[in-house]
Formats: structure tokens, C-alpha cells, sequence
């Protein structure tokens, strides 16, 4: 069980961490496995960009506050010298990427959809929580134990205040991934949280396409851009069930507010 101490804190001294084995890097830095008091096994993201300390403190303060199984877990940050550390649970297997490399060959069905579920499941309790994450995508998917998918990276993320009726989210100044963008995101840099169902739709191209790159990685952002706008889509992946597809089409549709919630995917799947 993890200690009392590090749930009820933010902040932990680097002395009580031991370093281990790098396990990935990213845009936003590398991430290490470690043992904390030399009692719990944890994860430690190490930020190693530009950001200010506000906004290495805003993913900070979005992620704390997430209770759910299939949303990575924060415990602990070490802010006492640069760079930062964000001190996360051990999740044994990588991102999703990574595991579909390893083991996608041995997957059934319904494992992947259980995989769809979970996410599901996981951005539902995100966008009830009124945070957008910005970024979804198999390379920010954690897998744990038994097929658990844990949605992870909130570097980009943003939440919603109580007060915006349009619930849109200016990405101005913000480098995008366009293969898993909405049309209002690469036409007008807006997010709502119908973006994340544009992407999550994306992500099950990738997840029954055992982590392919969609659009093959062939064409760019304004070629991407032309064909969504033209009615063009990802097709259906050999191995995907037609009653997936159709999720992932109504994922994509062009007009946000006409895409499924998150709540009532995670019910379809």
C-alpha cells in the first residue's frame, strides 16, 4: 500500500527517491522508474522543457486531483531545484505504443475492445471533471496489469472554468499532433471536449491497427486538414469490427457537438 505520507502531500526531497532504469522520453522530458523510501515502487517524470514553474505547476495541479483506475495517478511532485520532478504510480508496461509493438499479435477482440473501454472510461471521468486533455493518443497511454489502460501526459491539457458556456479552449501558441486533431483544432486552434472524441476515434484506429501511424504518416497537416474537410476519414482497419467503426465515423464527425460523449461510448464499448 502506498504510505499516508506520500498521499498527503505534494512534495517530497529528491533524497527520498532512488533513481532507477529510464523507462521513456517524451516532448516534455524523460521519465525514470524509482523507489520512493525504499517502500513504494513509483514513476518519475523529469521536465526538462522551457516551461515556466506555473506551468509545470498546472499539470501539476490537473493531474493531483484524479481518483480513477484507468487515470494515471499523481503522488508527489520535488520542485526544491530545476529540473522538476512529477512523481507518478508505476505502470509496468509502457505507453500503448509500445505494448501493441510487444504483444498486439496476441490480442483478441474483445482484450482490445476491454483496452477501448477502459479509455473510455477514463476520458469520461476526465470530461466530467471539465478538463480537456488536449493530447490523446496511443503515446499517451499507459498500459498496467491485465490489459488496464491509464490515460496519461497532461502536458497540454486544460480546465474548463465553470463558466464557459462555449467550452472552447484557445490552442494558440500550442505545437498540436495534427493526425489526431479535430477540425476545429486545425482549422481555427479551438478545443472543446468533443476534440478528445475526434481523437479517441483516432486512437481506435491505432489500437486495432496494432499502433500503425494514421494517415501513414504520409501526408501534412494542410493535406490532412483538405481531406477531413473534403469528407475523407481513416479506413476501416482489417482487424476492427464493423460496429467499431461506426463509433469511430461518429467520432469523426465534422460538427463537434453532433460526436458522442465520452459517457456514452464508454456505455457502447
Amino acid at each position: 500500500d502506498l504510505s499516508v505520507e506520500l498521499m498527503n502531500t505534494w512534495h517530497v526531497p529528491r533524497s527520498s527517491i532512488k533513481m532507477g532504469n529510464l523507462l521513456g522520453r517524451g516532448n516534455f522530458g524523460e521519465v525514470y522508474e524509482g523507489r520512493w523510501n525504499d517502500t513504494t515502487d513509483v514513476a518519475i517524470k523529469i521536465v526538462r522543457t522551457n516551461s515556466s514553474f506555473d506551468t509545470f505547476m498546472k499539470e501539476v495541479k490537473t493531474m493531483i486531483s484524479f481518483k480513477h483506475e484507468n487515470v494515471l495517478q499523481i503522488y508527489a511532485v520535488c520542485k526544491e531545484k530545476w529540473p522538476y520532478w512529477i512523481v507518478t504510480e508505476l505502470v509496468p508496461y509502457g505507453n500503448m505504443l509500445h505494448y501493441l509493438g510487444r504483444f498486439g499479435h496476441e490480442l483478441s477482440e474483445v482484450e482490445r475492445l476491454y483496452m477501448a473501454f477502459g479509455i473510455a472510461s477514463g476520458m469520461a471521468y476526465l470530461s466530467k471533471k471539465r478538463c480537456i486533455h488536449c493530447d490523446l493518443a496511443g503515446r499517451n497511454i499507459l498500459m498496467g496489469q491485465h490489459n488496464i489502460c491509464k490515460v496519461a501526459d497532461f502536458g497540454l491539457s486544460h480546465k474548463l472554468k465553470e463558466m464557459d458556456t462555449e467550452e472552447y479552449y484557445d490552442a494558440t501558441g500550442h505545437v498540436v499532433p495534427f493526425q489526431w486533431m479535430a477540425p476545429e483544432v486545425l482549422i481555427q486552434l479551438k478545443f472543446t471536449r468533443k476534440s478528445d472524441v475526434w481523437s479517441f476515434g483516432v486512437l481506435l484506429y491505432e489500437l486495432f491497427t496494432d499502433g500503425k501511424r494514421p494517415y501513414a504518416g504520409d501526408l501534412g497537416a494542410q493535406q490532412v486538414q483538405d481531406l477531413i474537410k473534403c469528407g475523407g476519414r481513416l479506413k476501416r482497419p482489417d482487424a476492427c469490427p464493423n460496429v467499431v467503426y461506426h463509433i469511430m465515423q461518429r467520432c469523426w464527425n465534422f460538427e463537434h457537438r453532433k460526436r458522442p460523449p465520452f459517457c456514452k461510448l464508454k456505455r457502447e464499448l
